[in-house]
């Protein structure tokens, strides 16, 4: 059964005001979409430019785990150790023996991305 057309002033600006908001609310939604889109663009181009974690292979950890000793290089520790470029990878350093150095998890955190 169709509606009838409104009949009032109070029914016309009802009418006005809720076109108003559909309208609004689309805009809203179509500006939220454009964000979401351009964040997820620039997330694929993030990863386009960034460097690729290289494996660092099981004879090159052997090497650097016996020259360090199985222990931090900065602080000593052997607990929570990690194998750390000591040029990092994003910085152009590679996955040799040469580039690799034992660092507790600590030590690590606080070296970041620096090089050293």
């Amino acid at each position: 059964m169709p509606e009838r057309p409104p009949s009032t002033d109070a029914e016309i600006e009802e009418v006005i005001l809720r076109v108003k908001k559909a309208a609004y609310d689309q805009d809203a939604e179509l500006a939220r979409l454009r964000a979401s889109i351009a964040n997820l663009e620039a997330a694929v181009e993030f990863q386009k430019g960034a460097p690729n974690r290289m494996h660092i292979p099981d004879d090159v950890k052997v090497v650097v785990w016996a020259r360090d000793g199985g222990a931090c290089v900065k602080c000593g520790s052997k607990k929570d150790l990690q194998y750390d470029h000591i040029i990092p990878v994003a910085k152009g350093g590679n996955s040799t023996a040469d580039n690799l150095q034992i660092l507790c998890q600590k030590c690590n955190l606080e070296k970041s991305d620096r090089i050293g």
